[in-house]
């Protein structure tokens, strides 16, 4: 299994084979699942809050490794929410808390959000750590 850092060198390295970071952003969101969690995941505790979409992102864990999946109806939130899922999906907690993405700032999308999406982004790493901080704190 890869390290989260190679994942993240993975991912950048894919998005960075696009011309340029408006390319890139659109890939991202044209390629975005859109729909809404279901309502048995339509949860406070799921729901990242600082987002101006609903957006609720559903944590799994399985022998060690989490999966993270991102529901939301607004496509550039939903490009986001998922570059982010897709990065920590497969690795363990110590990982994902360890690990700082850069791949925003690597890829040069963070300066093209705006302050508000940037905080989104800042909120959506901060929900995907919290989950799995909550999991260690319970001794998990």
């Amino acid at each position: 299994m890869k390290k989260i850092s190679e994942t993240e060198n993975a991912l950048t390295e894919d998005l960075m084979a696009l011309p340029d970071v408006f390319e890139r952003m659109s890939y991202l969101a044209a390629t975005a699942r859109l729909g809404r969690a279901n309502e048995s995941d339509r949860m406070e505790v799921f729901q990242v809050h600082g987002c101006m979409a609903e957006l609720h992102i559903i944590p799994a864990l399985e022998a060690e490794h989490w999966t993270f999946s991102a529901f939301t109806e607004a496509p550039m939130v939903a490009a986001i929410a998922e570059l982010f899922c897709r990065l920590h999906s497969g690795h363990t907690t110590s990982e994902i808390l360890a690990h700082n993405p850069s791949i925003l700032e690597r890829t040069g999308i963070f300066r093209q959000l705006s302050p508000h999406r940037q905080a989104g982004a800042a909120n959506i790493i901060a929900k995907i750590k919290g989950y799995v901080s909550e999991h260690a704190d319970a001794g998990g």
